[in-house]
């Protein structure tokens, strides 16, 4: 596994998630491209987007479906798939426990 790949296990594994990271055959770097790769529907593909707040103007990480465009719909699936700092190493996670370890909230956001 890739040195990034293991960085991602590891703190996976000191944040209690019981999450594998997964290398894949060839680098994934479209949803679309994961989705096949895994065996998974892209909706269960975890996209991020970053943007500067208007007023703030700090950086806003966007955890999103992958088929979509920014919407609510990532958390309609229990599980998702997120990359692990590479385009070839993936690992599946329950979506709340995504963003509870992300130190992130659930809000929605209009387009």
């Amino acid at each position: 596994m890739k040195k990034s790949a293991r960085r991602v296990q590891l703190a996976l594994e000191v944040a209690g998630a019981e999450c594998r990271a997964l290398e894949l055959p060839a680098a994934a770097r479209s949803a679309n491209e994961a989705a096949v790769a895994i065996g998974c529907s892209v909706a269960e593909i975890v996209k991020s987007l970053i943007f500067r707040g208007i007023h703030s103007n700090k950086p806003v990480v966007v955890l999103a479906a992958g088929g979509n465009r920014v919407d609510a719909d990532l958390m309609k699936s229990i599980y998702v798939w997120a990359a692990a700092e590479t385009p070839n190493a993936v690992f599946r996670i329950e979506s709340k426990l995504l963003v509870e370890l992300a130190g992130g909230q659930e809000f929605e956001i209009q387009q």
